[in-house]
């Protein structure tokens, strides 16, 4: 990891879907699928363009944040939690959809490596839900 070998900080977002489930359930798979498609959007644009976003199983997405430590994680986890609460998704002109997301974030040490920092991280966003 290149932030690791500059000794900069790397920090990590774990974001999951609040009640993905009653989306899917409600509205169907194709709009639980395109809920997300928007989702990762509006995160990408509000991240810097050396941020990593993917998504990690069914609703959940990680971002990796290099020179980031804990203090700045910690203010943009929740400056995309207000974001992300705070705008509908519109589907189609019928449809608008009010998500929110929890999220975990944690900033990895010198002497950690990436499972211990996601091992973290996860720990932190059952905390949150």
């Amino acid at each position: 990891m290149l932030s690791v070998a500059q000794l900069l900080p790397q920090s990590l977002i774990i974001l999951d879907v609040d009640y993905f489930r009653c989306v899917n359930n409600n509205y169907g798979h194709l709009v639980g699928d395109r809920v997300l498609q928007i989702l990762a959007m509006r995160l990408q644009n509000h991240l810097r363009s050396e941020d990593t976003i993917f998504r990690y199983g069914g609703e959940e997405f990680v971002i990796i944040l290099s020179n980031t430590d804990a203090v700045i994680v910690r203010k943009i986890a929740d400056r995309l939690r207000v974001l992300i609460g705070s705008q509908l998704i519109s589907i189609e002109s019928s449809l608008s959809i009010n998500i929110t997301i929890s999220l975990g974030t944690a900033t990895l040490k010198p002497t950690d490596d990436a499972q211990s920092q996601f091992t973290i991280t996860s720990r932190s966003i059952l905390a949150a839900s």
